[in-house]
């Protein structure tokens, strides 16, 4: 995996994950349309703010993993049509079992959301 462009430029001695905080926010900046100027001052002040709000705690940047697959999950409970197991299990290279297993997840997380709790409590 290549390493990331470091496109902005931060105050000598600033904290380097705060650096490296600041240049995905100014990248992304970038990459939605904002003028490198403006991104430059958006990212720079983005950081002071999490340095101001969160410095000197520790802090533990998880990976996320459940939500994206709580996104892929939901992607193949759009695409499931009843029946398409097997073409789901290629496309995101899972077995059927696994697919079978989220689709009866989502649609119990469907029922549940739908029925509550019936009045009974």
């Amino acid at each position: 995996m290549a390493k990331p462009e470091f496109v902005f430029q931060f105050p000598e001695n600033y904290p380097d994950v705060l650096e490296q905080m600041g240049q995905v926010i100014g990248r992304t900046l970038l990459k939605n349309g904002m003028q490198k100027p403006k991104a430059q001052v958006a990212a720079f002040e983005s950081v002071e703010g999490i340095r101001s709000e969160l410095g000197g705690a520790f802090l533990y940047i998880n990976k996320g993993v459940s939500y994206e697959l709580s996104l892929r999950d939901r992607e193949i409970w759009d695409e499931f049509d009843g029946k398409n197991y097997f073409e789901l299990s290629k496309k995101h290279k899972l077995s059927e079992m696994q697919i079978r297993n989220i689709i009866n997840a989502i649609r119990a997380q469907e029922l549940a959301k739908r029925q509550g709790t019936l009045g009974f409590e």
